[in-house]
């Protein structure tokens, strides 16, 4: 299908959020937190199972090298986070906004991605393999070295992003365009038949066309 990507539903509107409260409201196994603020709190290396948050707020937030296993993340907002080698297996992350914050690393391979917004982050050497991603917005985000391989991506937009070195090798796409964005060795070039590429990233996905064309580009 073409045309332009569907833009992601915004988080649902929170009028009056709680102060977390630690270790009460700590990450744990089946942990259910709603709307929640977290600010300037230290969740480095938490672990949990089936945690449930909805409609929570994280500020200035260490969640790295956090462990997720079959979490579902809901109508919650992330500001100048770090999740840098934060793991989600089996997890779903749906209406949420990212912005600002550290990612270096995440690992959401397998993961359900829906409605998310992505706004000046850094979410290079990230694992999205098998992920499935509707109506996602990546804006100014570093996502070199990303791995997409065997990724679903539908009615999602890259824009000007830094995808250097990324790997999309039997991904599928629709309704995705990559817009004044970076890509430079970028890899599975042949997987982005049904995208939208800005022009002047055609010229920069030459030779990658060409070798997945079986073209050699004569050197004399």
């Amino acid at each position: 299908m073409t045309g332009p990507p569907l833009p992601p539903a915004a988080p649902r509107q929170v009028p009056e959020r709680q102060a977390a409260a630690l270790p009460r409201d700590a990450i744990a196994d089946d942990a259910v937190l709603n709307e929640l603020d977290y600010s300037h709190a230290e969740l480095e290396g938490s672990t949990a199972e089936f945690a449930e948050l909805f409609g929570c707020r994280f500020a200035d937030t260490a969640l790295a090298s956090t462990v997720w296993y079959r979490a579902s993340v809901v109508d919650t907002e992330l500001h100048s986070c770090d999740l840098a080698n934060a793991e989600f297996t089996e997890s779903g992350w749906q209406r949420l906004l990212v912005e600002r914050s550290r990612l270096t690393g995440l690992q959401l391979a397998g993961c359900t991605v829906q409605n998310v917004r992505f706004v000046d982050d850094v979410i290079d050497l990230s694992n999205w393999r098998f992920a499935k991603l509707a109506r996602v917005v990546f804006e100014r985000c570093s996502l070199t070295g990303s791995d997409w391989n065997t990724a679903r991506l539908e009615n999602v937009l890259f824009d000007s992003c830094d995808l250097t070195d990324a790997q999309f090798s039997s991904a599928t796409t629709s309704r995705t365009r990559f817009q004044q964005c970076t890509l430079d060795g970028l890899r599975g070039v042949a997987s982005l038949s049904g995208s939208v590429i800005d022009p002047v990233n055609v010229v920069d996905l030459s030779l990658q066309l060409a070798a997945a064309l079986g073209i050699t580009i004569a050197t004399d």
